[in-house]
């Protein structure tokens, strides 16, 4: 109960309405106008036509969200629109940039990583699951790891979630008693409507239901979500992996044929890649660097691949397109990877990682799958592996993160821009060669009314050797003067 009042569920109920109050300028009684619009026509929409295309019962479509608010005393708007906040801000995302300019501009993490490999890939022929969440709840969705055991008492079959106290939802990243693995990406897209299931509904009736990876398709198959996803979707008895495309237009599959499979944040079949929203060039070439990434670092441990290579993978702090080890951008670990988690099902057991963000780095605990799990006999000692080498080896850059990602919570849950302002600087002394510091510092000079200091800090960016911040640099000094 405590953890869930400190944790991420007050934090993403409020994400719709933080972005509208960091967007617009602040209006007595205007502003909560527009906040109570907003939860009504987007949040509530996607709550509402969920509801209705699951039967329309409310009061049994939503009993779990009854009782979380019941047991945690939590207000059960918050509960709802907790679960569909981050499809809240998609579906705006998606309208705004579709011509709504009238809109605030969103802000969705999209940086999640997650790959499969089986057969000749690994030591022993059996099959690993490497998996981030990466989302812009840092501080609180990161403090409190959850791993949740389902027993439905409906006939539906067992299922665990990985997730963070307060979110009891299945939908993010789960595996079932039939061996099958989900984990979800944002995707941006046009492809938007409030008209849409909210899509971790959709994961956990597939995750309910779905006894097979070709009955799993299926489910998904029918169903449209409110906005852009991919599910990556392992069957780990029918070693088979596949990429689960869903807009609110169309559902398309990418299963891969070889040993392997790795999924980041855009769209990968013919039938989908027109639907990609590319928000900016940086943004899609962190996603693309992210696959090539993992898949380079995939076959170069071809053959010997065990827990922890799965390990080094997901904590990778390596920016292929400039070569070098970075804090953020490019990175498979980012700022704001706030679950990172290894299923090897051959040996019943799953490692979740338990620090905070970036989470790789830190200490992972081995848990059991359902198969091994036994609700008399936790409590008691657990494998860990220690990941917190990067720290020691990068003090700097490492200091400089944790900087950063204290600045982006007193803007993002704060709206304190001054505080992130004078927090970044001193993220830009500890890790002056990383562009992201400066212009973010900028962005939030400017914020604060502080033009002199985003001057310097926008100068800053057109001396380094990132050419998407110089271009920025010169685009917000134009702006200035």
């Amino acid at each position: 109960r405590d953890d869930i009042h400190q944790g991420a569920l007050p934090q993403v109920a409020k994400m719709l309405e933080n972005n509208v109050r960091n967007a617009f300028p602040s209006i007595p009684l205007v502003t909560e106008l527009i906040i109570k619009y907003f939860y009504r026509n987007y949040t509530d929409a996607i709550i509402d036509y969920g509801v209705s295309q699951k039967g329309g019962d409310v009061d049994k479509v939503l009993l779990e969200g009854y009782g979380l608010s019941e047991g945690a005393g939590i207000p059960v708007n918050d509960v709802l629109r907790g679960a569909v906040g981050p499809e809240s801000l998609q579906v705006v995302l998606g309208e705004r940039l579709g011509g709504k300019t009238i809109l605030p501009s969103a802000g969705v993490g999209n940086s999640c990583t997650d790959f499969a490999v089986t057969g000749s890939i690994t030591k022993n022929g059996n099959m690993l699951i490497g998996r981030n969440t990466d989302y812009p709840l840092n501080g609180s969705f990161d403090r409190y790891p959850t791993v949740l055991y389902y027993q439905p008492t409906d006939g539906t079959q067992k299922y665990m979630a990985v997730t963070s106290a307060g979110l009891h939802n299945a939908g993010v990243v789960a595996y079932n008693e039939s061996g099958l693995f989900i984990g979800i990406h944002t995707i941006p897209t046009l492809d938007v409507s409030t008209q849409g299931i909210p899509v971790f509904m959709i994961g956990q009736e597939v995750l309910r239901n779905a006894k097979t990876f070709d009955e799993a398709i299926a489910l998904f198959k029918t169903s449209r979500s409110a906005s852009g996803w991919t599910y990556t979707l392992v069957s780990t008895k029918e070693r088979r992996m596949a990429a689960i495309e869903i807009s609110n237009k169309e559902v398309a599959i990418r299963e891969s044929t070889g040993e392997s499979h790795v999924q980041t944040n855009h769209y990968m079949t013919p039938e989908m890649q027109d639907a990609n929203l590319d928000l900016n060039v940086a943004i899609v070439e962190d996603s693309h660097a992210r696959y090539q990434r993992a898949s380079a670092l995939i076959r170069s441990m071809s053959g010997q691949m065990g827990v922890e290579h799965a390990i080094q993978i997901v904590s990778d702090k390596w920016d292929p397109v400039f070569k070098e080890v970075r804090g953020l951008s490019n990175v498979i670990s980012t700022h704001f990877t706030l679950t990172s988690v290894v299923v090897d099902p051959g040996e019943g057991r799953l490692f979740l990682a338990n620090g905070l963000a970036p989470v790789p780095h830190s200490t992972f605990v081995g848990l059991p799958l359902l198969e091994q799990f036994d609700v008399d006999q936790m409590g008691g000692s657990y494998s860990t592996y220690d990941n917190s080498a990067y720290h020691k080896l990068f003090p700097s850059i490492s200091q400089a993160e944790q900087k950063y990602i204290e600045a982006k919570v007193h803007f993002e849950s704060n709206n304190d821009a001054a505080s992130a302002h004078e927090v970044l600087k001193e993220a830009i002394k500890l890790d002056p060669e990383n562009a992201s510091y400066h212009f973010t510092d900028g962005i939030m000079a400017l914020k604060a009314g502080n033009f002199a200091d985003a001057t310097i800090a926008f100068q800053s960016c057109k001396k380094l050797k990132y050419k998407h911040f110089r271009f920025l640099g010169n685009y917000y000094l134009g702006r200035i003067y």
